[in-house]
């Protein structure tokens, strides 16, 4: 049962009196039941930017439910950040898993793989159908809570093969980043059969059957049209797999794994040339989509040594700098 009403109150400092309600800057302008807590956020007004705050939830019999919790720096009408205020199921019959998520606008882009032929593609998407096997979905989600009408767009995206590899690891087999309401996907793919548009780097899979290359493709921004696709690997039977993906300013800037000695660098480039081992080493590359052909590898280098395996696992870009996080078994691994 409920013991009461909750109150959210706001103060300035950590050591005023929430169970006494003394040197309380403010209290919520709304008040909800312990049951609601879950599903709840609160809205406070008036709260300067320049200040430092604290909030505190208080049940009117005088229990203390939260104690003091720094909000820091926020600007008017801060939504407090209480409980979850959406959720839902996404998904068809079969096997459909979420590995990347990102928020632009206030709406929620979604990458993932999926077995079922009825994953909730919507009318007039790029396409509607799985290609067969393991499809990559993309959707976009605006969580207004108006149920069917919250899915803007989903589409599948995949060939007659298995289109979301993820190196060790299903939960990266595709990676999203957004850039002015353009999704772009990076994932890894045995399809040689996957979708690329004209002009693109590589319109071919590189090695043998039942290998891998990284892939990856931008979609326009109401799903409907697939604006670029290109493989992106090297003739390893190995494979090549994407393990992360960022956008700047078009530029996509991609990091993961290979064993190809051919898979495209630069020269010039910080390692333009495999470590040839016989263990992975890490490629960095950064494409510019636009269509023409082998130009539009901007920058390639491989990231490794001869002592052992190396992995990018993610990659961002900052100015002029890209980050990589990864792992690496090699001893000799560069370092400075």
């Amino acid at each position: 049962a409920d013991p009461g009403t909750t109150n959210y109150r706001i103060s300035t400092s950590s050591t005023t009196d929430c169970v006494n309600n003394v040197g309380i800057f403010d209290e919520a302008t709304s008040d909800v039941t312990e049951s609601a807590i879950q599903a709840t956020t609160v809205q406070i007004s008036g709260l300067s930017h320049a200040e430092t705050y604290y909030w505190c939830a208080q049940n009117d019999n005088g229990t203390v439910q939260t104690s003091w919790i720094e909000m820091g720096e926020f600007t008017t009408n801060f939504i407090l950040p209480i409980g979850v205020t959406y959720a839902t199921f996404l998904g068809g019959s079969g096997h459909d898993l979420g590995n990347s998520i990102a928020v632009e606008g206030g709406d929620i882009y979604l990458s993932g793989l999926t077995l079922s032929t009825n994953f909730p593609a919507t009318s007039g998407a790029y396409d509607e159908t799985n290609g067969g096997n393991e499809d990559v979905f993309v959707a976009k989600l605006s969580p207004d809570g108006a149920g069917s009408l919250d899915l803007i767009y989903a589409t599948y995206v995949g060939g007659a093969g298995n289109d979301a590899f993820g190196w060790q690891d299903v939960a990266v087999a595709t990676q999203l980043a957004v850039e002015s309401g353009l999704a772009y996907v990076a994932t890894s793919t045995n399809s040689t059969d996957f979708p690329t548009t004209a002009g693109a780097f590589d319109t071919a899979k590189g090695g043998g059957t039942g290998n891998n290359d990284a892939a990856f493709f931008r979609l326009s921004v109401s799903g409907d049209a697939l604006e670029y696709s290109s493989y992106l690997g090297g003739s390893s039977t190995f494979g090549d797999y994407q393990d992360g993906i960022a956008v700047d300013s078009g530029l996509v800037y991609i990091g993961g794994t290979t064993l190809s000695g051919d898979f495209p660098s630069t020269a010039g480039s910080y390692e333009p040339t495999h470590n040839g081992d016989g263990s992975t080493d890490a490629f960095i590359v950064v494409m510019d989509p636009s269509g023409n052909g082998a130009a539009d590898l901007v920058y390639g280098t491989f990231l490794g040594d001869v002592s052992g395996p190396t992995d990018a696992v993610d990659i961002d870009f900052d100015g002029s700098l890209v980050y990589i996080v990864g792992y690496t078994q090699a001893t000799g691994y560069p370092t400075v």
